[in-house]
C-alpha cells in the first residue's frame, strides 16, 4: 500500500477492533513513510505495531495457550 485515505483508515480501525475482540493482534509490515506519517498524525500509530518486514512481524507473534502458530 502506498496511499491511504480516511476510508482506508476506517477499514484498518474496523479490522483492528474485530481482531482484538477475538483476542488477536494486528501488525503492519512494509509501511511506507507517507502512511506511517499519517498513522502518527492521526495518533493511530499507538494501536498498530509496524515492522520493516513480514518476517519481523511474524517473528513478533507469541503463541497463545491452545492456539495454533503458523
Amino acid at each position: 500500500m502506498t496511499f491511504i485515505d480516511s476510508s482506508g483508515l476506517g477499514t484498518l480501525v474496523t479490522c483492528f477492533s474485530a481482531v482484538r475482540k477475538h483476542g488477536g493482534s494486528m501488525k503492519l509490515a512494509h509501511v511506507p513513510k507517507q502512511v506511517a506519517d499519517l498513522l502518527a498524525l492521526t495518533k493511530l500509530e499507538e494501536f498498530f505495531e509496524t515492522y520493516a518486514s513480514e518476517e519481523a512481524a511474524l517473528a513478533s507473534q507469541t503463541p497463545q495457550a491452545g492456539g495454533v502458530r503458523r
